[in-house]
């Protein structure tokens, strides 16, 4: 309702009064935070020393909770340290993006990829935010072949589109073959993959697999479950696929579909 109402105020052009509904709203639910209005139709959060981008404003935004979540379940099995090398396929706004790239324990190089044009450009609001140096974004989607793929934006939930829709956004799209050879990436020491329903796309064409180390893998079959949609059941053919590759996988079982939903696994060649 709070957030409503500032988007509303925000979009009749009273961002200040936006603001200040926002600030209330923050010490009712007790989450002392500041959000402020930006152009571009998405608001920044500033609480601990982090600045985050979104869609909308939400007064109970709480990093350290984000950082519970990002270890728990992206950082799971794996968390990249040193030089090591992250491709975040379905970056998001880049939340797990900003978390690895601040922590003083990795120095090495981040490749984040995110299909959905308005989701895009508040990943790079926000590494413009957080002044990252070390992290390369991608306005593309991973698929199985090269050239476009429409992407449906017409979702409210910027984060749930999907390529699998007859109209929509048309988006340069790459098979992870390509994307590795045009970054002239050699070793990839964490795959992380959240592409709605599209890892099944992700694995008809990638062949050097075996260049990848580690991966955490949402599959979808909690959404197939959930509304019958072929296109999200991939948990089979995602385990099928990084077995008979030589990865020994892994998922979580916390009774939370879409945790439990995550392939996590080890190239048992770098073994």
């Amino acid at each position: 309702m709070i957030s409503s109402m500032a988007k509303k105020l925000a979009n009749a052009g009273y961002p200040k009064m936006a603001e200040l509904i926002l600030k209330a709203g923050s010490l009712i639910v007790g989450n002392e935070i500041k959000i402020k209005f930006q152009s571009g139709n998405f608001w920044t959060h500033y609480k601990n020393g982090w600045g985050i981008n979104e869609a909308s404003p939400n007064v109970r935004f709480d990093p350290d909770q984000q950082i519970s979540f990002i270890r728990d379940v992206y950082f799971f099995s794996y968390q990249p340290s040193g030089n090591d090398v992250f491709v975040d396929v379905g970056a998001g706004i880049g939340m797990e993006t900003i978390f690895l790239a601040r922590q003083t324990s990795f120095t090495g190089k981040i490749y984040a990829i995110e299909a959905s044009p308005h989701t895009f450009e508040i990943l790079r609001a926000n590494i413009d935010e957080n002044h990252l140096q070390n992290v390369n974004i991608f306005h593309l989607a991973i698929s199985d072949q090269n050239g476009s793929i429409l992407i449906d934006t017409t979702q409210e939930n910027h984060i749930s589109n999907s390529v699998f829709s007859e109209k929509g956004t048309a988006v340069k799209a790459l098979t992870m073959d390509s994307f590795l050879a045009q970054n002239q990436i050699e070793t990839v020491d964490l795959l992380k993959v959240n592409i709605e329903g599209a890892e099944q796309l992700l694995i008809k064409s990638f062949e050097n697999i075996g260049k990848v180390k580690h991966v955490a893998i949402s599959c979808h079959d909690f959404l197939y479950k959930r509304n019958g949609d072929l296109h999200f059941k991939t948990r089979e053919v995602v385990s099928n696929f990084l077995k008979d590759h030589h990865f020994e996988i892994h998922s979580k079982t916390t009774g939370v579909d879409y945790v439990d939903d995550w392939i996590y696994g080890t190239n048992k060649m770098y073994s």
